[in-house]
């Protein structure tokens, strides 16, 4: 089970460093637009999913991540396959996300840009541009900085009145080994993202699979969350000039 979290940590282990990028002009106005986010200021449910090698469900768990609560307290696993979550599972699900308790948002696409990123293709409304390598920390796990072996894809949807990311792919081209013991044959992260009523992004869907071994134990990851119910938080002060959620 150690094995298959410390590959789970790589998959979600994203930083909030940045670094600022110049791009054309339509990346230009759809990175204005990331840098502005509210980031961490929106209340949602996450049903994720999680499979065996042959495809089928091996289980499902809901989550309700809750933005006006303390920082230790923003997630609450909620059911784990149809049934109330047991201890066990509640404190596999707090190690997973102790290290990185906010889920990622529209605004954290800008961590993962550290240059100009290179136009690939442009069909049907959408514009596809390519980020060779990651900037520094912006994987880590367990102090180890992943970061230079992953490469992205950014996809922007210009087929409306205002253009916004649709999808972020972080991907190892080859592979890797991260740490002692560990190696990655594959490993692979898609974020989709959609607009709500109000015209404004936020994450959907999460596609997660990575395959490898760790001290000699195969390890196969394939996971999908959907991200549902969003409720926007604004950021007010209060008398003593600390800010609040609301």
């Amino acid at each position: 089970m150690k094995y298959v979290i410390t590959f789970l940590l790589i998959l979600f282990s994203i930083c909030t460093g940045f670094v600022p990028a110049n791009a054309d002009p339509l990346f230009d106005t759809v990175m204005t637009q990331v840098r502005a986010d509210q980031s961490g200021l929106w209340s949602m449910i996450r049903t994720s999913y999680d499979f065996n090698a042959d495809g089928s469900v091996k289980s499902k768990k809901q989550a309700q991540f809750d933005a006006t609560r303390q920082e230790n307290e923003h997630w609450t696993l909620t059911s784990v396959d149809g049934h109330a979550p047991d201890e066990k599972g509640i404190k596999a699900f707090r190690t997973l996300f102790r290290d990185n308790p906010f889920p990622p948002t529209y605004g954290s696409i800008a961590n993962f840009i550290n240059s100009d990123p290179e136009r690939m293709s442009e069909a049907g409304g959408l514009v596809k541009y390519h980020i060779k390598t990651l900037p520094a920390r912006t994987t880590l796990i367990r102090g180890h900085d992943l970061s230079e072996y992953l490469s992205g894809e950014i996809t922007v949807d210009q087929s409306g009145a205002h253009p916004y990311i649709k999808e972020l792919r972080i991907y190892a081209a080859t592979a890797f080994k991260p740490i002692i013991g560990v190696k990655v044959d594959h490993l692979e992260r898609v974020m989709h993202y959609g607009l709500t009523a109000q015209g404004q992004p936020v994450m959907i869907e999460s596609l997660s699979s990575g395959d490898g071994n760790a001290f000699f134990v195969p390890i196969r990851i394939h996971a999908q969350s959907f991200f549902a119910g969003h409720k926007e938080h604004t950021l007010v002060a209060s008398r003593n000039g600390s800010s609040q959620h609301h």
